[in-house]
C-alpha cells in the first residue's frame, strides 16, 4: 500500500487550522454540547473565541474537531453538527456588537490565519498547536512559533457579499459546501 494519500492527507491537515487544532476536556465539553445557541463566559484568554470560532467553523464546515490525547493517548472526534445537520447546506449567523466587531473579531477568527499559534514537534517532526501547558519545553521554543491556518480555508469560499470589504465586514459567505453564513451587526453603528 502507497504512503502516497496519507502524505497528501497530512499536507492538507498541515494547512487547515479546524482540522490542526487539538482542543482540552473542557473546550471538548463546549463543542460537544447540542444546544442551538450557547454563552460563552469566562476570564480574559480564557479561550471564549478560540471555543466558539472552532465550533461555529465546524459546523459551518461539517468537519468534526479533535481532542487532545488522553493520558492512554487515545483522541475523540466531536461532531459539532447535529445528526440531522450533518451532509447538508446550513444557513448560519454571526451577530456582532457592531459592524467593526463583524471584522476584526468575527471574520479574523474564522477566515484568517492565527486563531492560535503552531510550532514543528521536535519528535515526530509535524505541525502540532504551540501549547505550553501540555509541552512545558515550548515556552523556550516562543520564537519559533507561527500563526495557525486559518478555520474556514480560502478555498472553500465560492461566494462573498461585502459591507465594507477593507474592513472586512462581510454580508454574506457562502462555502462551496452550500452552507451560507450570514453576519449581521446588533446596533445602529
Amino acid at each position: 500500500m502507497s504512503d502516497i494519500p496519507m502524505l497528501v492527507a497530512l499536507q492538507e491537515r498541515n494547512k487547515d487550522g479546524l482540522k490542526m487544532a487539538r482542543v482540552t476536556a473542557t473546550q471538548a465539553e463546549i463543542l460537544g454540547d447540542d444546544r442551538s445557541e450557547i454563552l460563552c463566559a469566562g476570564g480574559n484568554r480564557g479561550s471564549k473565541t478560540f471555543c466558539a470560532a472552532m465550533r461555529f467553523a465546524s459546523i459551518a464546515r461539517d468537519v468534526p474537531v479533535q481532542t487532545m490525547p488522553d493520558a492512554d493517548g487515545n483522541t475523540q472526534m466531536i461532531h459539532c453538527r447535529l445528526k440531522h445537520q450533518r451532509n447538508r447546506p446550513l444557513i448560519m449567523w454571526c451577530i456582532g456588537d457592531y459592524l467593526p466587531h463583524i471584522g476584526q473579531v468575527l471574520y479574523k477568527s474564522l477566515f484568517e490565519p492565527g486563531l492560535y499559534y503552531r510550532i514543528k514537534d521536535r519528535v515526530s517532526g509535524g505541525w502540532r498547536a504551540w501549547n505550553p501547558v501540555m509541552y512545558p519545553e515550548d515556552w523556550d521554543r516562543e520564537d519559533e512559533r507561527e500563526e495557525s491556518p486559518p478555520l474556514i480555508p480560502r478555498s472553500e469560499v465560492e461566494e462573498e457579499v461585502w459591507y465594507h470589504k477593507n474592513l472586512r465586514q462581510f454580508e454574506k459567505i457562502k462555502l462551496k459546501n452550500g452552507t451560507e453564513i450570514f453576519a449581521f451587526a446588533s446596533s445602529s453603528a
